[in-house]
């Protein structure tokens, strides 16, 4: 049975932090106000999120609960889950505003009518 110190070896952290990294930006936080509000250094984050460095379990569930990321693409890489995509567009709209919320509901309609004129198309 492999030691928990093996199984953190073999996991790498670089793209959860750069996925942290990506929603603290798309949040419009700073890594010094991240690093006030989940209670850690700024340089332990900027390893975190640069430096493939392991966070501990109790900081991980804040990050990832802070943001809505979703683990399971970066637990589970071989599965390709439509669930997780779908997790990562809902916390985009989450952090849309008005007017970005009436764009990507326009487009979406375009692309319905697009899928629906296509399939109309191929039935001539």
């Amino acid at each position: 049975m492999p030691q928990e110190k093996d199984i953190v070896k073999e996991f790498n952290f670089m793209a959860l932090g750069q996925a942290i990294k990506e929603a603290r930006i798309r949040k419009g936080l700073t890594r010094e106000s991240l690093a006030e509000q989940v209670h850690v250094s700024i340089s332990h984050l900027a390893n975190i999120e640069n430096k493939n460095k392991c966070p501990g379990f109790q900081l991980f569930y804040r990050l990832i609960t802070f943001f809505n990321i979703s683990v399971d693409e970066y637990f589970y890489p071989d599965e390709k889950s439509g669930r997780s995509t779908e997790l990562q567009v809902m916390n985009m709209v989450k952090s849309c505003d008005e007017g970005e919320l009436y764009i990507l509901s326009n487009t979406i309609k375009a692309m319905e009518e697009a899928k629906s004129k296509t399939k109309y198309e191929k039935k001539l």
